[in-house]
């Protein structure tokens, strides 16, 4: 994988499917250090479990079913190109809400095993919260299309798993120690 700082104040970062990741100047200077590895390793699960080649197949299908539909109600080419782009890009657009769940799971085990805090992604969602809110949308419908859970809901999820690990990891160490 590599890894770039894109210049920009936002607090982000994406991943590619040939594993450039990028994580913004914003999200760096915004960060502790075991909250930027918990970002990067958020998108290193999506770039390792291939959710961005899984992605890309998705859109070729989308686009050109709806490009076919288009065609077989009998709309213009354009139409149908037009139609097709948004078709796809709303239903298609982004990981998926499972993607992104996985890729949270996979930001905690990865922290355990570099020996971070496996606390670090959920300290990290509740920055992007306080920054830009939950991210719940103000029209449901809206909110189908969305590809991450809402900021409140992945606090929760981030900060339960932190606990199931950190409780098998500090049960794991004593077993191996002798301790009980």
């Amino acid at each position: 994988m590599r890894y770039r700082v894109y210049d920009d104040e936002d607090l982000n970062a994406f991943a590619y499917p040939d594993g450039r990741i990028y994580v913004t100047r914003g999200m760096m200077e915004m960060t502790d250090n075991a909250e930027l590895m918990a970002v990067l390793n958020h998108e290193a699960t999506h770039v390792v479990q291939r959710h961005g080649r899984a992605q890309a197949k998705k859109n070729i299908i989308w686009r050109i079913g709806t490009l076919l539909l288009g065609r077989a109600v009998g709309a213009s080419n354009d139409t149908a190109d037009t139609v097709s782009q948004v078709a796809t890009g709303i239903a298609a657009g982004g990981y998926s809400r499972k993607d992104e769940r996985r890729a949270d799971e996979g930001s905690i085990d990865l922290c355990v095993a570099e020996g971070i805090d496996p606390y670090a992604p959920s300290r990290m969602m509740q920055k992007l919260q306080k920054k830009y809110g939950d991210g719940s949308a103000k029209v449901p419908a809206i909110g189908w299309f969305a590809t991450h859970d809402n900021a409140s809901d992945r606090v929760k999820r981030l900060t339960e798993r932190a606990k199931s690990v950190s409780n098998f990891s500090s049960a794991n160490a004593a077993s191996k120690t002798g301790a009980v």
